[in-house]
């Protein structure tokens, strides 16, 4: 039988603040981390985001209660490092001690680690471009490393002295679940006993925020672009395309038997994932392509549809999107839909691309172990009323089992359960 993969330490970075306390309150309390930015003025539209900013990267690495050698280390190698990378060393640091990885013995051969990101330091390569091109002779030779996504590997294993195996996956919006997929893989198949799974933060420029509104999957126009805040609206009949989010999460996960051995608590168990390709390299959505994602993942955890008590949707707030999500659902879960809770975090933190799924990974847990779902706060008219989603407060529920979706463009469709462990 393979191992059983549990899940024993989060952490989160993401505009709503930094830790699993401050993203656990806002959870509960419906806080949006969306605000108007003024940080591409070239653009051709009023940016809406749910960006990482104002941060100060040694302040919060020296507030963990960790080893002061590995905080230097965290400090060392981070504090020029990009934004995205930065926010991934901060969420892992929170991880690393919830797990208690820094007092238990561990061999660090047998500890893995995936990165969730692809094209991550957009952003950086933008602003060195005027450097570049005012004098190439002194453009600063670190580039030749910072470019790579690879670069998140490199710091990060240095930092944790992790010595097993460790890339990048890339899948578009599907990245984080994708990467959780590889995590649990790399875990169930006795190659490592711990892995680290990271979503990274996506730093774009104004050249792909403005290619999305082009391609109509930004939301830059619609009845409540003065009011940022509202412009998210996942399943609701006023959506207009997603916001753009920025966040980095770290997911801890361990063989079940050695956790148990060590008394390792966890937050919840992958039950089992599922993926699929729709043979397309177009960003439409395929309902067919969705919903042998979540049966296969159904299938792989050997639940019955009746055993979900929870979906957090992948809900982007894009009309097509979430109407076909939703079309997909119903084939999956049928007669069952009215026992099922859907929700959708991009209603608070935006869109996060690459690090969706591990963002929304980890407000599943917490949602599992605290026992609610977070409020859909922008849902006043909904598409399908069918459906049972959480309404604008939290909701108390009891959840044994949970769904969680992500699925990017080039029809790539993905989906996670996670059981109480």
């Amino acid at each position: 039988m393979p191992n059983k993969v549990i899940v024993s330490g989060m952490g989160v970075f993401s505009s709503l603040g930094q830790g699993l306390s401050v993203f656990t309150k806002a959870l509960i309390e419906g806080r949006s981390g969306i605000a108007a930015s003024s940080r591409f003025p070239e653009l051709s539209f009023s940016l809406a985001a749910a960006e990482l900013k104002n941060f100060d990267f040694n302040t919060i690495v020296f507030s963990h209660d960790l080893p002061p050698s590995l905080l230097a280390a965290a400090q060392k190698m981070g504090r020029r490092a990009t934004i995205s990378i930065q926010a991934s060393i901060i969420a892992a640091l929170e991880a690393w001690y919830e797990a208690g990885l820094h007092r238990r013995a561990k061999d660090s051969s047998r500890i893995g680690l995936v990165v969730a990101g692809q094209n991550t330091t957009q952003g950086y390569t933008y602003n060195q471009y005027s450097t570049f091109k005012k004098n190439p002779h002194y453009f600063s030779p670190s580039y030749a490393l910072q470019f790579m996504d690879t670069n998140q590997i490199g710091i990060l294993s240095e930092i944790f002295h992790i010595e097993g195996e460790g890339f990048t996956v890339g899948g578009a919006s599907a990245s984080g679940n994708i990467a959780l997929l590889h995590g649990h893989r790399l875990i169930q198949q006795g190659l490592v006993d711990i892995c680290m799974v990271i979503g990274a933060a996506a730093d774009l420029s104004p050249l792909e925020l403005q290619g999305f509104c082009n391609i109509g999957a930004l939301s830059t126009s619609g009845l409540f672009q003065k009011e940022p805040e509202k412009i998210c609206r996942p399943f609701d009949c006023d959506h207009s395309g997603f916001i753009w989010g920025q966040a980095s999460g770290c997911l801890i996960l361990e063989s079940r038997i050695k956790a148990k051995e060590e008394l390792v608590p966890s937050y919840g168990e992958i039950a089992g994932a599922g993926m699929t390709l729709d043979a397309s390299h177009s960003s439409t959505p395929n309902r067919l392509g969705e919903a042998k994602a979540m049966q296969q993942a159904l299938d792989r955890s050997t639940k019955k549809p009746c055993d979900i008590q929870y979906i957090n949707a992948h809900g982007s707030s894009s009309p097509l999107g979430d109407k076909t999500e939703l079309a997909a659902i119903r084939n999956v879960f049928g007669e069952h839909l009215s026992n099922i809770w859907i929700n959708s975090t991009k209603s608070l933190v935006g869109h996060c691309l690459w690090s969706a799924g591990i963002i929304e990974a980890i407000a599943t847990l917490i949602q599992m172990k605290e026992g609610f779902v977070h409020p859909n706060i922008n849902l006043d008219h909904p598409i399908d009323d069918t459906y049972r989603f959480a309404g604008k407060q939290k909701e108390r529920a009891t959840i044994d089992a949970a769904m969680s979706n992500s699925f990017g463009f080039g029809g790539i469709n993905s989906s996670i359960i996670f059981s109480k462990g």
